[in-house]
């Protein structure tokens, strides 16, 4: 830091001094400086932006390339204060008992690996398939939601939801809703004036 040009060694010619963090100075003879050109220095022309697909459009990318299911299917992305976070059900296909609720978080490094947070498990003769995840997350501080179906088929599954405290890096406290109340099929719910959810069904 500081650098400072003079005659250090007084020869008639600019040196170059530079004073260290470490409270050192470092001294560069004129000879073992490099000199850079006026065209060398001129600054270059800025990056061409192209012109996006769509208005607001960013960019795009994959999660994932593999993944440790067949299939997947109705995908869910919220915003976070920490990026964002993404929720879908994989598993062999639709329907199968093995299709579980996938998610993976993005803080602006890239998108992590898959990992599956909830399944149909009922005991350990019988596993039904999850269905149609959708992430909320409520304003302020309040934990990111993660609504999802538990069922053989959408006639008789049930709403579930587990919440994250550290911004979609973890989820638990996994619950079922109260009876007849499926909570978001497909739509994000509406928080209403009287701190209520609207889910669309």
């Amino acid at each position: 830091s500081s650098p400072s040009t003079c005659d250090f060694n007084n020869d008639g010619k600019p040196d170059l001094l530079v004073g260290a963090e470490n409270g050192r100075i470092y001294y560069i003879r004129h000879e073992d400086c490099i000199a850079y050109s006026g065209e060398q220095l001129k600054a270059r022309k800025p990056k061409v932006i192209a012109t996006p697909r769509f208005p607001g459009w960013v960019k795009e990318s994959f999660i994932f390339n593999n993944a440790p299911f067949p299939e997947c299917h109705a995908s869910t992305i919220t915003e976070t204060t920490r990026g964002l976070v993404a929720a879908w059900f994989g598993g062999t296909e639709e329907k199968d008992p093995d299709v579980g609720i996938w998610s993976s978080y993005n803080d602006g490094a890239g998108w992590t690996s898959p990992k599956e947070w909830a399944d149909g498990v009922q005991h350990k003769d019988l596993r039904y398939p999850t269905w149609n995840p959708v992430l909320y997350q409520p304003p302020g501080d309040s934990p990111l939601m993660l609504f999802f179906k538990v069922g053989p088929d959408p006639r008789n599954w049930w709403g579930e939801v587990v919440v994250s405290y550290d911004a979609g890096r973890s989820f638990r406290d996994r619950r079922r809703l109260p009876e007849g109340m499926d909570g978001p099929v497909r739509c994000k719910p509406l928080l209403l004036s009287n701190w209520n959810l609207f889910c669309p069904s």
